[in-house]
């Protein structure tokens, strides 16, 4: 395997003055300049020289989450076009949500969900291994297989399509992606959600699961609940399907829930609109997502508290 740095995509690892922020999954700081633009939508305490956020214990990694700022329209859809395309050469990124070198005042969070990065990999690649703290690290393998390391004990894989991961970076913890494969591309959804609780024990808990187990209904693959889905540390799901031609689905949404929806390949109505490969939609304030297939396709759905 390749050990691919930051070097390999133009960024930065120096360690310099001020603000903590994600450069692509790695840990450095923001040059001076940064800081002023993530005070536009992180507001001034998140631009602080020590990263807090005033007196309130919270900090620009924890994502400067302001679930107030959702947007109230009901459905809020982007088009594959207008979401972010970051090509580096050994990875390809779709970032959804401010990350990295992409901000996006309109898009921070949504509720509970800092992070959805829609991420390639070439064979062979690997991320090394970097820090983070205070997150639920979501995975779902969308094609290849996907390698992770750690220093907690957690399972290295790989996890075939279709798999699920949730990394509890708690108290703090290092861990790497990499393509388990040296010669097939790898595809893998990355979700941040914030935890319901400060300073988690680290740990790793993955499920393999078919693609019969989706076809046609929504897979819960990860719940808050625990159950048969991998369990995360806050109230948050994140549902996966593969919607055959013709059929249809729903998805209720109680009282001050939302819903993020990815088409990751296909051709939906979603609540009336039509949404292909590579559309988003925030979904809010609304009873339910109806979902009628087009053509076969896939798609993940990530229901999050969002007051």
């Amino acid at each position: 395997m390749t050990v691919l740095t930051p070097r390999h995509s133009g960024q930065s690892a120096t360690v310099m003055e001020g603000l903590i922020t994600q450069n692509y999954g790695l840990l450095v700081t923001a040059p001076r300049t940064a800081r002023w633009r993530l005070r536009e939508h992180c507001g001034a305490k998140a631009a602080s020289p020590t990263g807090r956020a005033g007196g309130s214990g919270r900090d620009y990694h924890d994502g400067c989450v302001d679930p107030s700022r959702s947007d109230p329209r009901v459905l809020k859809i982007r088009r594959d076009d207008e979401i972010s395309d970051v090509d580096g050469g050994w990875f390809r990124a779709r970032w959804h949500y401010s990350f990295d070198t992409y901000v996006d005042p309109e898009y921070t969070s949504f509720g509970t969900m800092r992070v959805f990065n829609d991420d390639r990999l070439v064979p062979g690649a690997v991320w090394p291994m970097h820090p983070h703290r205070d997150i639920e690290g979501l995975t779902y393998v969308v094609e290849g297989l996907f390698g992770h390391e750690d220093n907690v004990g957690g399972p290295p894989g790989p996890l075939p399509a279709g798999s699920v991961q949730r990394m509890t970076l708690g108290s703090g913890a290092f861990h790497s992606e990499r393509n388990a494969s040296a010669t097939e591309p790898m595809r893998f959804i990355q979700i941040w959600i914030m935890p319901a609780e400060r300073g988690l024990a680290p740990g790793v808990e993955q499920k393999v699961f078919t693609t019969e187990d989706r076809t046609d209904r929504w897979l819960e693959a990860i719940s808050g609940d625990g159950g048969d889905a991998v369990l995360v540390h806050q109230d948050a799901s994140v549902s996966v399907s593969r919607l055959n031609a013709g059929r249809s689905l729903e998805h209720p949404l109680a009282s001050a829930r939302g819903a993020y929806l990815y088409v990751i390949e296909g051709d939906v109505g979603v609540n009336g609109e039509r949404m292909e490969t590579g559309s988003a939609a925030q979904i809010t304030d609304d009873q339910r997502v109806e979902i009628a297939a087009r053509s076969t396709s896939e798609l993940i759905l990530v229901d999050v508290a969002v007051t």
